[in-house]
């Protein structure tokens, strides 16, 4: 029997008294607090897998995105290695499927944007 996918509405908050941005999930009727340990800037998750976690991307102090996979308590973060590291540049994190591979787009060192597959460890573009 194939597996179903819903969607999750996502909620980003906006801390009022702060310049960093934690991400929100709503579930089950509460809300759970993300903020990446590296992400001084901002938290954005962007798709909830109950079996794999949560991915999303986040924002360094220096402006860059990187993508993250948050499960069993412990975040990993994602970067492609072809995305660039200055401000406007990085790795966005967008879904998952269910064999764990994990989609998204990047922006180069030219600021170009491209798309990713994580597959068992393995950036294709």
């Amino acid at each position: 029997m194939p597996r179903i996918l819903i969607p999750v509405v996502l909620l980003t908050l906006m801390a009022a008294a702060s310049s960093h941005s934690p991400g929100a999930v709503a579930g089950g009727g509460t809300f759970t607090t993300l903020n990446d340990p590296h992400g001084t800037l901002a938290t954005y998750p962007q798709f909830i897998d109950p079996a794999r976690g949560i991915v999303g991307w986040y924002l360094d102090g220096s402006n860059v995105r990187h993508g993250f996979l948050f499960h069993g308590g412990k975040w990993i973060t994602l970067d492609d290695p072809s995305a660039g590291l200055k401000s406007d540049q990085g790795t966005i994190a967008t879904g998952a499927a269910p064999d764990g591979d994990i989609v998204g787009s990047y922006v180069d060192h030219r600021g170009v944007h491209r798309g990713f597959l994580l597959h068992t460890g393995g950036y294709t573009t």
